[in-house]
């Protein structure tokens, strides 16, 4: 391969990466506007609409849980066959040192990808459900404000509870603009109700 090949092809990847690069960036700014948008333009959901008052849940792609459960495993053998040093010496690792670099390198991925699988955001008629390692639910009577907030390298759904304290759902829920779209109308909804009962 000559350098005028070897030249060609660094820029035909570099072209491709930053082309990728390039979509993405503009694919997430049209999904940030327009979930900007359904949250101030949000209407109260149709009577009609069949999912009006059923629970629906919102996931993360499963797949992606499956790289991080790779990576775990790849540490446990990493760990097994001992090509982690912890020490300078050519002894054999000790049992504390054997967990300590199970903890320390398969552990969190293995979190995260048990994480990225059972994630889910379930919208009752009641109010808001983030499943996790843990399960968290807030009444739609204890939500405030619903925006989307922006930060260098992404965004993000924002519920602000009336105790001050926010919750911060990702857009990688598949079907992010449909969820941003039913929390803030079945929101909208649940505070004209009250409103009307006083």
């Amino acid at each position: 391969m000559s350098n005028i090949d070897l030249y060609f092809a660094i820029v035909c990847v570099v072209g491709m990466l930053g082309g990728a690069i390039f979509y993405v960036g503009r694919r997430d700014e049209r999904v940030r506007e327009a979930a900007e948008r359904i949250v101030r333009e949000s209407k109260p959901p149709h009577p009609d609409d069949p999912l009006t008052n059923i629970d629906v849940t919102f996931r993360r792609r499963r797949a992606f849980a499956f790289p991080l459960l790779l990576l775990s495993f790849v540490f446990i053998g990493l760990v097994y066959f001992d090509l982690i040093p912890i020490r300078k010496s050519g002894q054999p690792p000790t049992t504390a040192e054997v967990v300590i670099k199970l903890l320390i390198f398969s552990v969190p991925p293995l979190l995260l990808a048990v994480r990225q699988w059972f994630y889910g955001v379930t919208l009752t008629d009641s109010g808001l459900q983030i499943k996790g390692l843990k399960t968290t639910f807030v009444p739609f009577k204890e939500i405030d404000a619903v925006r989307i907030v922006s930060t260098t390298h992404s965004y993000f759904c924002r519920v602000r509870l009336k105790t001050g304290r926010e919750l911060s759902i990702g857009p990688d829920l598949v079907g992010f603009l449909k969820f941003v779209e039913m929390l803030s109308g079945r929101l909208r909804n649940s505070k004209e109700s009250v409103r009307n009962q006083v």
